[in-house]
């Protein structure tokens, strides 16, 4: 930042932001580095929660009890990692067991090989929860050496939108795959068109934001997101809808999956 500024370029952060440390040392957005115009960060917290919340009200239907929870983290210090963890333990909180969290790297090996271990340590284990899909894929690995089935005997959940956990969510072995994080780049410039339009983004003052820009992708919807996007073909959106120069009277953003689909109807 200090370099751009010199040289008269703006910066805008996605994904991850200045951490503490450096935000007590280098100030917030449009303070020190007058260069710097601001942060779109998905929240995380509410991802975690919602992966929780659809296996929980899974695990309701297909049990009839609450659930017993394995849990397999990305690690203890990436900060989507920490947020997701955080936000699934606030959700279970009160509602069901939590038998024990785990860290899988996000790898698919490492997550495979841990849940071997906790699913011969928790014999009644029926949710396991992932925060992200490759993880999500090991563990459905160790589920089925068990002889154990998923979709049946225990209920699996993760994070990405990945393709092949959309369509292991149509197949039943998965009950979600949340997502959405992955299109920040496209809702930044969303932000930044607006911007450089004369509609400032900051709210309050604030220009360092943090969207719920998660989706929950289950049986409801899983069939309709690949009709659209089994390819990937993001150009088939309209991002001017979701501007605020092409809509004037929008006063909040509305970006996630359901608007996104919505243009589709």
């Amino acid at each position: 930042m200090k370099t751009l500024e010199g040289i008269g370029i703006k910066v805008f952060l996605i994904l991850n932001d200045l951490n503490d440390k450096q935000i007590a040392k280098e100030g917030k957005a449009r303070g020190k580095h007058k260069n710097w115009i601001g942060s779109l960060i998905p929240n995380n917290e509410i991802a975690g929660r919602q992966i929780a919340s659809q296996l929980l009200d899974a695990a309701k239907l297909k049990f009839g009890k609450p659930g017993q929870i394995i849990a397999i983290s990305g690690n203890r210090s990436t900060p989507a990692s920490v947020e997701r963890e955080m936000g699934m333990k606030n959700h279970v909180e009160g509602k069901s067991k939590l038998l024990q969290v785990v860290y899988g790297e996000w790898n698919e090996e490492k997550s495979y090989q841990r849940t071997k271990s906790l699913l011969d340590r928790y014999k009644e284990a029926n949710i396991i929860w992932a925060a992200n899909d490759p993880m999500t894929f090991g563990a459905l690995k160790a589920v089925k050496e068990k002889g154990l089935s998923s979709g049946k005997d225990i209920l699996v959940g993760g994070l990405n939108w990945s393709i092949p956990a959309v369509n292991k969510v149509i197949e039943g072995e998965m009950v979600t795959t949340v997502g959405g994080h992955f299109m920040s780049g496209g809702w930044a410039m969303v932000m930044l068109y607006d911007y450089i339009n004369g509609i400032d983004f900051a709210k309050e003052g604030n220009a360092q934001l943090k969207y719920d820009i998660f989706g929950v992708i289950n049986k409801s919807n899983a069939s309709n997101y690949l009709k659209h996007f089994k390819d990937e073909n993001w150009s088939a959106i309209d991002f001017k809808k979701f501007t605020k120069k092409h809509n004037p009277g929008k006063k909040d953003y509305n970006f996630g999956l359901d608007p996104i689909l919505e243009q589709f109807k």
